[in-house]
């Protein structure tokens, strides 16, 4: 079953169009060969939500719940770098041993290499990657597990080609518009230092509002509720920060990022010492409880608002495999929703100039008067 493990990691999408079940004939199309017919290239394609080799494409294996559920393969045969440089190394000392020979020339050794690749290759098993894709249709929201940038790329345009339609990711910037018409372009840089020599960068929306979160956290209100319309507002969620955390600054002299870890980083004085060069929180592990049963965490890239190490509230009990996944697509939707809010709350301040720099004033005195473990 896809996003199976204790923790998972996604990149939020959204699409323009409504995804349906007109999209299964393209899913068909599309769908990832078997490995029988691997050789030297790689194959790719869709693979159901039940297990990761499962090629029965239907409605009832894409479709659960209202989610269009499935996982992009990717099978390849691989030679281990070591076991190639060996096996020809010992096949080019039995060419010159039989040819009574001391030496040989590049064109010698390269006919060698690629006869000894050829026949490891035949004996490798597949090497197998996969990128889960679980799409909530009525929202158009699509969770891709996370992945490097050519697995993100090929994921993009497997997706828009199968769906038909546009892919945005939610960025922060994107976000801000999409949710207030806020364009990042026309805002000045900002630094929060209190220091007047620190160099005000404009490094990315994502990282204003990390930094403001953790102000917020420690000076506003830990609290929060939720404010998007799809949750009871009435309900009261407590927000904390932990480890680790790092702290990003593109501009001035010095180390441009700091890590911190174990512990409690975000209380020690390196944290401080940070903000106070005017380094902007670029990612931590953000969490959202409501009681000792129900607490969702993330690691969350402020750059990106990519969702690392998601970890949700357990199933109930007896709740099968297809329950337990849908379950898990609920939690990860009422967190994002839940980091959404707090979003919002920040737009709303910086649509406004007066309240902006008002707080932009506000967290230059927290930085100067925070207080830190020794």
């Amino acid at each position: 079953m896809i996003f199976d493990g204790s923790s998972s990691s996604f990149q939020v999408y959204e699409t323009e169009a409504e995804i349906t079940t007109d999209i299964l004939e393209l899913v068909k199309e599309g769908q990832c060969p078997t490995l029988d017919s691997l050789r030297e290239t790689p194959i790719f394609g869709w693979t159901t939500a039940r297990f990761l080799l499962d090629r029965e494409i239907s409605e009832e294996t894409m479709f659960i719940n209202g989610w269009f559920c499935g996982s992009l393969l990717k099978a390849e045969k691989k030679v281990p770098s070591k076991l190639l440089k060996s096996i020809v190394k010992l096949s080019e000392y039995q060419f010159m041993k039989d040819q009574n020979l001391t030496s040989i020339n590049k064109q010698q050794h390269a006919e060698i290499k690629a006869h000894v690749h050829e026949e490891l290759l035949e004996q490798m098993p597949p090497t197998l990657t996969n990128l889960d894709v679980a799409t909530d249709c009525r929202n158009k929201r699509v969770f891709a597990e996370c992945r490097g940038p050519k697995q993100k790329d090929a994921f993009e345009a497997a997706f828009t080609h199968t769906s038909q339609a546009k892919l945005i990711p939610m960025i922060p910037e994107l976000l801000a518009f999409k949710r207030a018409g806020l364009t990042y372009d026309s805002f000045g840089a900002v630094t929060f230092s209190p220091d007047s020599s620190a160099i005000p960068d404009k490094s990315g929306l994502g990282l204003d509002f990390m930094t403001w979160l953790l102000f917020r956290s420690e000076v506003k209100d830990h609290t929060f509720r939720i404010t998007n319309g799809r949750h009871d507002p009435n309900i009261s969620y407590a927000l904390a920060f932990a480890d680790p955390i790092t702290f990003l600054n593109n501009e001035g002299a010095g180390s441009y990022e700091t890590s911190l870890r174990k512990g409690t980083p975000i209380l020690s004085s390196e944290a401080k010492t940070a903000l106070l060069s005017g380094k902007k929180l670029a990612r931590a592990n953000v969490a959202f409880i409501l009681d000792e049963n129900h607490q969702w965490s993330a690691s969350i890239d402020a750059q990106t608002f990519a969702f690392r190490s998601v970890k949700v509230p357990r199933a109930e009990e007896g709740t099968d495999e297809r329950g337990r996944l849908v379950e898990k697509l609920q939690h990860f939707s009422f967190f994002v929703d839940a980091f959404y809010s707090l979003f919002d709350e920040f737009l709303e301040i910086l649509k406004n100039e007066e309240r902006w720099e008002e707080t932009v004033r506000e967290m230059q005195t927290w930085i100067e008067d925070r207080e830190s473990l020794a």
